[in-house]
């Protein structure tokens, strides 16, 4: 059947008890994903990888991690999934991540 397929991409984000990270994370998963004009969300839909895209971040778990997960897609179009959530938005997340650190402890 057309659109049927969910997509699912888990990471390890954080270590429990570094809240300042698990803090950072959480803001960068609402600015990346969340919103209608989020940069990973508009990659995946400009992809055409889907027709809805959503995240969601555990933090209150002993590893907090972050899944991205996509519906209404095509079972082909799993091989374009990760690399299109994973390389260059995720390496700017972190990046960001670093960044939001600085300034909350500055």
């Amino acid at each position: 059947k057309e659109g049927k397929t969910f997509l699912s991409c888990n990471l390890v984000m954080a270590e429990a008890g570094d809240s300042e990270t698990i803090e950072a994370l959480n803001i960068l998963v609402e600015a990346l994903f969340k919103t209608p004009a989020a940069p990973v969300r508009q990659a995946l839909i400009k992809a055409g990888i889907g027709k809805g895209v959503d995240a969601h971040f555990e933090k209150s778990v002993l590893q907090p991690y972050l899944t991205v997960s996509v519906t209404g897609a095509e079972a082909e179009q799993a091989e374009r999934y990760k690399p299109a959530v994973l390389p260059e938005e995720v390496n700017r997340s972190c990046c960001r991540t670093f960044r939001l650190r600085y300034l909350l402890r500055n």
